[in-house]
């Protein structure tokens, strides 16, 4: 089991050392949140890259505004800035694609079949055995000249069972399925942004494209019914039947199919079936 991270000190010296894409790379013991300091951050040029790590944030958030709950020691933060050329209307599916990067980056160091149960729920939130590991945030920022984009992870790495009993819904934690030890989550971190900075500089010319195939088969809610909600108001009801071109899930509801694109949409499972967890 997990019971303490590498210092802030030694993180940053060590991802110093292997991201050498990135521009700028720090871990501090503590702060509000790694995504909100990073947008405040506006002194790096077209294509740099940047990482703030933190052993806890006070003021963590996910998708519209929810509470990331953290405790230092028992879950890993952090976010990567990048300076891009994208255009607005190349955005679609971006979320998406980050969430897959993540995904994949955690099933190559737990290679086996148990890792079968590791799924990305669109849009890119981890699952492992129903239970929520990881939550991603990307946020954008759009002037005339770039886009800076602001993509952020929380993984519990332990105590998955104290924490369901304190937020009152499942979730799970990294020690539920493999051993990692302190120095694992380095290279946990130096997988997973690496991911995203290369999904970032190449998104444009690949687009949505390919990662499709790759999510059909990390696909979470694919054929599984689903309540699609609004400000805690149920919008429709439905079977989750995968993404579209755009990257917006599509749910079959009776002989319609509706798109659900990213925003302040929740999407949860109505009841799970056996072929959530299905071998592509």
């Amino acid at each position: 089991m997990l019971s303490n991270l590498p210092s802030p000190e030694e993180i940053t010296s060590i991802l110093s050392k292997q991201l050498t894409p990135f521009t700028r790379i720090n871990w501090v013991a503590q702060t509000g949140s790694t995504n909100a300091d990073l947008m405040s951050n506006h002194d790096l040029s077209m294509g740099q890259s940047q990482l703030l790590g933190a052993h806890l944030q006070t003021t963590g958030r996910g998708r519209a505004g929810r509470v990331w709950h953290n405790t230092a020691g028992q879950s890993l933060t952090f976010s990567c800035g990048f300076e891009t050329n994208l255009k607005a209307t190349e955005l679609n599916g971006l979320s998406l694609a980050l969430g897959v990067g993540a995904c994949e980056s955690i099933r190559k160091l737990c290679p086996g079949q148990n890792i079968e149960q590791l799924k990305l729920k669109w849009p890119n939130d981890l699952m492992f055995n129903h239970g929520k590991l990881a939550g991603i945030l990307v946020e954008t920022q759009i002037n005339t000249q770039r886009i800076r984009v602001i993509v952020g992870i929380g993984i519990n790495l332990i105590h998955a069972k104290h924490l369901s009993n304190t937020i009152g819904r499942e979730v799970s934690a990294l020690n539920d399925f493999m051993t990692l030890k302190p120095e694992g989550v380095v290279t946990l971190i130096n997988k997973i942004a690496t991911s995203w900075h290369d999904i970032i500089f190449n998104y444009a010319n690949n687009n949505l494209l390919t990662f499709e195939q790759r999510f059909k088969h990390l696909d979470y809610l694919l054929n599984q019914p689903v309540t699609v909600t609004q400000n805690q108001s149920t919008l429709f009801e439905g079977m989750a039947q995968g993404i579209n071109s755009q990257g917006a899930l599509l749910v079959r509801d009776g002989l319609k199919t509706r798109a659900v694109t990213v925003g302040d949409i929740s999407v949860r499972v109505t009841s799970i079936t056996a072929s959530t967890f299905a071998s592509p």
